[in-house]
């Protein structure tokens, strides 16, 4: 006799000892196939509506571990391109000063790879989103929307910004609001993620909150031409103690967040990949 049948028939043995009129708390049964390397998840009260001979008014829900497999591929992916855009920023400020059309290429690529690392991390937070509605305390929808449109978002602003048609500096904004994001996430899926995971996620997150303010600080108390388009190639800084405090702000959550964030998505992606959820 298989474990799912033997679970149910002490189920039925215990309800026939219940009266009729009697409320029975809801419970859920998770079924097991490992044949399909997938686990099924029956919702609260349905196999209460199956004894009873009553609809099954929500389907069970699957969930396999080659979509798992594919969003782990896809978190190492986004953070070997996270490390790459990492290099390419580090190297293109060392070397601006003496070479600006090198410099300028430098950052460009940062945008492009910071891009794929964006469009990388949709199928993560999508595959986050299935794994938490598993849990205790799921992911709400909100909360997923909130990621999904973001990452769209900054994806755009990386583009518009890699076609010289945005400031280089506003697609910090939504990265920002990501990493408040991020936060959120490894604090809400403590009990899915690993400890280490989720502590680096929270220094991940807060580095990139920091840098986020970065562009709206700048445009408010030093200079509004951050919201008009690119900086031109004669642009002169404005020396003042506001631009002082926001690019120190800057360099605080780049070093913070720029690289950590990268490294917590291999983290999440070797996750993903070694459990058999």
């Amino acid at each position: 006799m298989s474990l799912e049948r033997l679970s149910l028939s002490f189920l039925r043995t215990d309800l026939k000892m219940l009266p009729k009129n009697q409320v029975v708390p809801e419970l859920a049964v998770i079924r097991p196939q490992p044949r399909q390397g997938s686990v099924s998840l029956w919702p609260h009260g349905n196999v209460f509506r199956w004894y009873y001979g009553l609809p099954m008014t929500t389907p069970a829900i699957e969930v396999t571990h080659d979509t798992h497999r594919t969003a782990g591929w896809a978190a190492v992916a986004a953070g070997i391109c996270g490390l790459a855009a990492f290099a390419f920023i580090i190297a293109a400020l060392f070397i601006r000063t003496d070479a600006k059309r090198l410099g300028a290429l430098m950052f460009r690529g940062h945008d492009a790879m910071a891009n794929l690392q964006t469009l990388c991390m949709l199928a993560v937070v999508a595959a986050l989103y299935s794994l938490g509605s598993r849990w205790e305390r799921p992911m709400p929808k909100f909360a997923l929307g909130v990621a999904i449109g973001t990452l769209a978002i900054l994806a755009l602003a990386l583009l518009l910004t890699l076609a010289h048609v945005l400031n280089d500096m506003l697609y910090m904004v939504p990265q920002g609001i990501f990493g408040v994001w991020m936060i959120w996430v490894s604090c809400h899926l403590s009990s899915l993620l690993p400890r280490h995971v989720k502590w680096l996620g929270i220094v991940a997150g807060g580095g990139l909150t920091l840098a986020g303010f970065f562009p709206i600080a700048f445009g408010l108390f030093v200079d509004p031409i951050v919201f008009r388009g690119p900086m031109p190639e004669n642009y002169q800084d404005v020396n003042s103690l506001a631009n002082l405090v926001t690019h120190i702000v800057l360099g605080i959550g780049t070093l913070i967040g720029i690289p950590s964030y990268p490294i917590w998505c291999l983290a999440v992606g070797r996750n993903l990949l070694r459990k058999p959820w």
